[in-house]
């Protein structure tokens, strides 16, 4: 298969879910306006500043491990080979990712215990899916594709890894909370 036709379907998951989890976010703080400030809990303003830097250096850094497995026909690592081998990690990112802010907002309105741990296991599938891409990146062979874009991918997905591995599945939720 051409490397074309290897990038399309990992181009096209990035192309529908990354917009979409962008426009749940806007729709969702655009239609609970009033809920935002809950979003935070109790979280200190300190903790709160270095979130809230954090989430920007994770979006930076999501992006050059998905050019660089945009690029990476003829690389195998732990799920295949190519691009499309990475559509799986990437959806389990995106697609529960896209979900959280409803599912907090819903939780936040209701007070559904049920909701709540909804909600919490969406956080745990995206930092699953942000473990997959590490070990995607990690295991990428031949070491020798890319290299300056690889080293930029491991290092971007650092704190990538922190916010969806760490912050948000087990921090947020000590300051939000039923």
């Amino acid at each position: 298969m051409s490397d074309e036709g290897c990038v399309k379907p990992l181009l096209a998951v990035q192309l529908v879910f990354g917009p979409l989890v962008l426009f749940s976010y806007w729709w969702g703080v655009s239609r609970h306006q009033p809920l935002v400030p809950a979003l935070w809990g109790d979280m200190p303003a300190g903790l709160k500043d270095v979130y809230v830097t954090n989430m920007f250096l994770a979006a930076a850094g999501y992006m050059p491990g998905l050019v660089y497995f945009l690029r990476s026909e003829g690389v195998t690592h732990a799920f295949g080979a190519g691009p499309r081998a990475m559509v799986g990690p990437y959806l389990a990112v995106l697609i529960p990712s896209a979900a959280w802010l409803s599912l907090t907002f819903s939780w936040l309105e209701s007070g559904s215990t049920a909701t709540y741990w909804l909600m919490r296991a969406d956080l745990v599938l995206v930092a699953l899916g942000s473990l997959a891409i590490l070990r995607a990146l990690v295991t990428a062979a031949p070491a020798s594709h890319l290299p300056w874009l690889r080293r930029a991918a491991l290092l971007g997905h650092l704190p990538f890894m922190l916010q969806t591995a760490v912050l948000d599945p087990f921090i947020w939720p000590l300051y939000v909370h039923p």
